[in-house]
């Protein structure tokens, strides 16, 4: 069986003398060697490894390692690292092949036993392969780090919208692009969305695999947008309903493919046809969401934020407050005692200012405290009362921030700076 496709990254091969070389990473073949059984099976790992099945196409190469000693080991154990790592490298719209990850492994590339095989073989290889296999490792360990930080703090996503963004002929947005945005405008309100025009739109392009597998990992819905089966065939939307389709098997996840313009569902793919469609009518929206409720419960985004909001408000109270009984325990144990007339006198400018603060006149207020201070210069309630008319408020009007989202991070952030 002649090799037509580099084993290693599926990259055109083309004929020169007794060779076949990859136009894109160097590879570099005996054109008599990849007539051989062993190649036959290699071609057939690859073809396994391009369809996200790594345990079959596993299971090939360690077979071509036991049976095949005359075999390409650096591909073979290049094979196996990718089956480890659970990833395919797919060309973008540029030309420039990328990771595109069914599952994150937990080995890092440089621990990999399979990787320093490879390392181990360089000295027997075309160094433009050698380049190849260290650059597109490197691409797989970066695209991991990205995942694992985008992972703690990113929420889950609770939709997943899968469309072909551009008419086939370039001539603009599809209709599948229209209708996706209406419904990433309708369902933001409650859920969290993976929209790719605008979960993307200010990421690098080495950022956006990460956020698409996290929310292709996450997403327990995912919305596939029908008009036409070349899109729903072209490579990414393919990439990204197959890949979720593959994890569908460790999570419940639903897939609901949304019919335009007179689409049938026999139409589809022959793994999506089990899955119950909606027509894009006029009544799509109210009947996705009636769908879309049943499997995700959806969250008032507003509510919920006011909430955390609050909780959070109610830490950073709690921490000021007791910083300020603190600060008032010290200065009351460091203050000498003012007795007499002067005693009166700073009670009577003690209630002017809290008079005045309350009626809103905090620099009047702040006048009354620095005279209190005059009398009586560590004075906690004068220096509390001064803290707080830094930040147009008074103690128990903060005190109710706890109680009250209004103005909760102007306070805030007012609060810490004078804190500072």
């Amino acid at each position: 069986m002649k090799m037509h496709t580099c084993g290693t990254c599926g990259g055109e091969l083309e004929h020169i003398g007794d060779e076949l070389h990859c136009k894109f990473c160097g590879n570099v073949f005996s054109a008599t060697e990849s007539e051989t059984d062993a190649y036959a099976e290699l071609s057939q790992a690859f073809y396994l490894r391009q369809n996200a099945q790594f345990d079959a196409a596993k299971k090939i190469y360690e077979s071509v390692l036991k049976r095949y000693p005359e075999a390409d080991l650096a591909e073979v154990f290049w094979g196996l690292f990718l089956c480890e790592q659970q990833v395919l490298f797919e060309e973008d719209g540029n030309g420039e092949k990328f990771p595109s990850f069914y599952g994150i492994s937990d080995v890092k590339t440089e621990d990999s036993a399979y990787l320093k095989k490879v390392k181990g073989l360089f000295s027997t290889l075309p160094k433009a392969r050698e380049e190849a296999y260290l650059a597109e490792s490197k691409k797989i360990e970066d695209a991991k780090r990205l995942y694992n930080r985008i992972a703690v703090t990113t929420e889950p996503y609770d939709i997943f919208i899968c469309f072909k963004s551009t008419a086939a002929d370039g001539a603009g947005k599809t209709k599948d692009y229209e209708i996706a945005q209406n419904i990433y405008n309708e369902f933001i309100r409650e859920y969290n969305v993976f929209f790719s025009e605008r979960t993307l739109e200010t990421l690098t392009t080495r950022e956006y695999e990460p956020n698409i597998y996290r929310g292709l990992y996450t997403a327990k819905v995912m919305l596939l947008l029908c008009s036409k089966s070349e899109y729903i065939e072209s490579q990414w939307v393919k990439n990204e309903w197959s890949r979720y389709l593959a994890f569908n098997a460790h999570r419940e996840k639903s897939v609901i493919p949304v019919f335009i313009d007179g689409f049938r569902a026999e139409s589809l793919p022959a793994a999506l046809r089990s899955y119950q469609g909606v027509k894009a009518d006029i009544n799509l929206m109210k009947r996705l969401s009636e769908v879309v409720k049943g499997i995700v419960k959806p969250v008032d985004k507003l509510a919920e934020l006011e909430r955390k909001q609050k909780e959070e408000l109610e830490k950073f109270m709690n921490r000021q407050m007791a910083e300020m009984e603190r600060l008032k325990e010290t200065a009351a144990t460091a203050a000498p005692a003012v007795q007499g007339g002067a005693a009166a006198t700073v009670s009577s400018l003690l209630l002017r200012a809290g008079q005045e603060a309350d009626s809103g006149d905090y620099e009047k207020a702040a006048e009354y405290y620095n005279k209190v201070l005059d009398a009586s210069p560590t004075s906690a309630e004068a220096w509390l009362g001064l803290f707080f008319c830094a930040n147009g408020t008074t103690e128990k009007k903060g005190l109710q921030f706890q109680e009250n989202c209004g103005g909760v991070e102007e306070f805030k952030n007012n609060l810490a700076k004078n804190l500072n």
